[in-house]
C-alpha cells in the first residue's frame, strides 16, 4: 500500500481557512511569511479574497514572487518530494521547482471552457475580423461558440494586447509551458470538448 504525504505551503491571512478544511485529515500545513507594504496595494492586505478591487490584483500576484526564498528554503527541508503543485498564477514557484529538480503541476480554478477561450483569443484572435465590439463572431475550431470582443476583458479582447496583466499572463504561461501538467477545476463528462481541445 502507498502512502502520501501532503504539505501546504500557504500564508498566515490564508492558514485559518485551510486549517479549518483540513481538520478531519493528516495533511500539514506550513505558513510562509507575506510581503508587507506592497507596491499599488493598500495597506494590510495579505489575500486575494481582500483585494478592494481587481486593479490591485497583477501587483498583488507581483509581490508573492517574494515569498520565493521561504518557498524554496522549505521545499529543501523536506527529505522527499515528488511533486509541487502550485497556483497558476505563482509562476516563480516553477523555477524553484526547476532548480530542485521537482516535476511541478500548476493549478487553475477556472475551467476547461475559460482555459480553452482563453488560449484561442491569444493565440487565433478571432475578434481581429469584426467591425465593432458587439458583432458576433464564431470561436475556431468550436464554431457553435459565438462571442463578441465585449464578452472578454483587456487585455484578451485586444488585438495587441499589453500591459502589466498581458505581462504577467505571458510570464504565467511560459512558466506553465514548462509545468508537467495542468489541474483544472472540472471534469471530464462536464466538459468533453473542451477537456478534448
Amino acid at each position: 500500500m502507498w502512502y502520501v504525504t501532503v504539505t501546504v505551503l500557504t500564508t498566515p491571512a490564508n492558514s485559518p481557512s485551510i486549517y479549518s478544511s483540513l481538520l478531519d485529515t493528516t495533511i500539514s500545513v506550513v505558513d510562509l511569511p507575506f510581503p508587507m507594504n506592497i507596491p499599488g496595494v493598500p495597506p494590510g492586505i495579505k489575500s486575494i479574497d481582500k483585494l478592494l478591487s481587481m486593479s490591485f490584483f497583477v501587483p498583488f500576484v507581483t509581490a508573492t514572487k517574494l515569498i520565493q526564498p521561504h518557498f524554496k528554503q522549505v521545499i529543501e527541508s523536506f527529505p522527499t518530494i515528488h511533486c509541487i503543485i502550485s497556483d497558476g498564477f505563482l509562476g516563480w514557484t516553477q523555477q524553484s521547482a526547476d532548480k530542485l529538480g521537482i516535476p511541478r503541476v500548476l493549478f487553475y480554478g477556472k475551467s476547461n471552457y475559460a482555459l480553452t477561450l482563453s488560449s484561442i483569443m491569444l493565440r487565433e484572435k478571432p475578434h481581429v475580423m469584426v467591425s465593432s465590439v458587439d458583432e458576433v463572431f464564431s470561436v475556431p475550431g468550436l464554431p457553435w461558440v459565438k462571442l463578441t470582443t465585449n464578452d472578454f476583458e483587456r487585455p484578451l479582447n485586444e488585438l495587441e494586447p499589453k500591459g502589466a496583466l498581458f505581462d504577467l499572463v505571458a510570464e504565467t504561461s511560459a512558466a506553465a509551458f514548462k509545468s508537467h501538467g495542468i489541474l483544472v477545476n472540472d471534469f471530464y463528462e462536464l466538459e468533453p470538448r473542451f477537456n478534448d481541445y
